[in-house]
C-alpha cells in the first residue's frame, strides 16, 4: 500500500501529495527517492505572491518526514 502524504497549512483545505506518494510507491526509501518526492511536493504549486516561501518550507518538511520515517 502506497504512503498517504498530506499538507496543511499551504492551502484552503489540506492537500495530497500524490505526486510524491507516487514517486515513492514500490521504491526502497533512499535518499534519492526521498529527495525526489520532496521535490515533487511542489509540482503543480502557484503560490500567492506573499506565500512563495511556502514551496521551499514544503520541500524540506517533506524530506524530513520522509527520513526520519526511513530510519
Amino acid at each position: 500500500m502506497p504512503p498517504d502524504i498530506t499538507a496543511g497549512g499551504i492551502a484552503p483545505v489540506p492537500l495530497r501529495l500524490e505526486a510524491s506518494e507516487a514517486a515513492l510507491q514500490g521504491k526502497p526509501a533512499t535518499a534519492a527517492t526521498i529527495a525526489q518526492a520532496a521535490e515533487l511536493a511542489t509540482s503543480g504549486a502557484k503560490p500567492l505572491p506573499m506565500t512563495g516561501y511556502k514551496l521551499e518550507l514544503l520541500t524540506g518538511l517533506v524530506r524530513d518526514v520522509m527520513e526520519r520515517i526511513a530510519t
